[in-house]
């Protein structure tokens, strides 16, 4: 009996060896299963990421880190932050910043129109930002709606080293002085002669001429929408003789 047991035994215990491997084989996860490298490339790629606090661009298959002055600029000009996962971060190797582009100075930047955001837009004289007050003003100051300026977009840096001056007066402040003039009101079949279906505009304000109306229209609305569009500037003459209509 003894020795029966023994020999039971050793049979259980050689079966349960046999069958251990075969067990575990099975109990492994398929490795294919998990993302790559590669794959975390082909979905971000030229993508910004953020894991918590730190964002970064993916290029050339790594993160290349960003600046908090960079990550603001960009979102500002509409391109969007994906967040990630720790799985990620470790499978993209981080990259090296690229060298930082050199701050321009208040002379370097004389004469021109500047911007930190695009939606508030100076002119730097005598190292002095001067800021206009709205879009039509800026319009009106270089030259009228169809007329080409570039706006230089600066660095935080280079927006805080120069000095701020006196904003300029807003060209609505002078319409009331300019309309207020002796002015001829003309026949309305004159009034309207090659304007008519077209967009025009007579200082501070936009216009569609519709049926022989004018129709005001916001000017950054405008501007935002038709940015190839260059409207006509209207007479005094005309712009009182044309019917004011209901606004677009």
């Amino acid at each position: 009996m003894r020795l029966a047991a023994l020999l039971l035994l050793t049979l259980f215990s050689t079966n349960s060896l046999a069958l251990t491997p075969q067990n575990k084989k099975k109990s492994q996860p398929l490795s294919d299963s998990e993302p790559t490298a590669e794959q975390y490339c082909r979905q971000y790629e030229g993508k910004l990421v953020a894991f918590y606090s730190d964002v970064w661009e993916v290029k050339g298959c790594k993160r290349i880190p960003l600046t908090a002055d960079e990550v603001y600029r960009r979102t500002n000009a509409g391109e969007l932050v994906s967040d990630i996962e720790a799985a990620v971060v470790r499978g993209l190797k981080e990259g090296q910043r690229t060298q930082t582009a050199k701050k321009r100075t208040c002379t370097e930047l004389e004469g021109k129109y500047v911007s930190l955001d695009f939606e508030e837009i100076w002119l730097v004289t005598d190292c002095i930002r001067r800021k206009f007050p709205d879009w039509m003003s800026y319009s009106r100051q270089r030259g009228g709606l169809d007329k080409e300026s570039t706006i230089l977009e600066l660095t935080w840096d280079e927006f805080k080293s120069i000095k701020e001056g006196k904003d300029y007066a807003s060209v609505y402040e002078s319409e009331a002085e300019i309309t207020s003039r002796d002015v001829d009101v003309i026949p309305l079949d004159e009034a309207c002669r090659g304007v008519d279906g077209k967009f025009v505009y007579y200082y501070s304000r936009i216009y569609k001429i519709e049926r022989c109306t004018r129709r005001p229209m916001d000017p950054e609305r405008f501007t935002k929408k038709y940015p190839e569009v260059a409207p006509k500037e209207l007479t005094s003459e005309q712009w009182l003789s044309l019917p004011l209509g209901a606004p677009l």
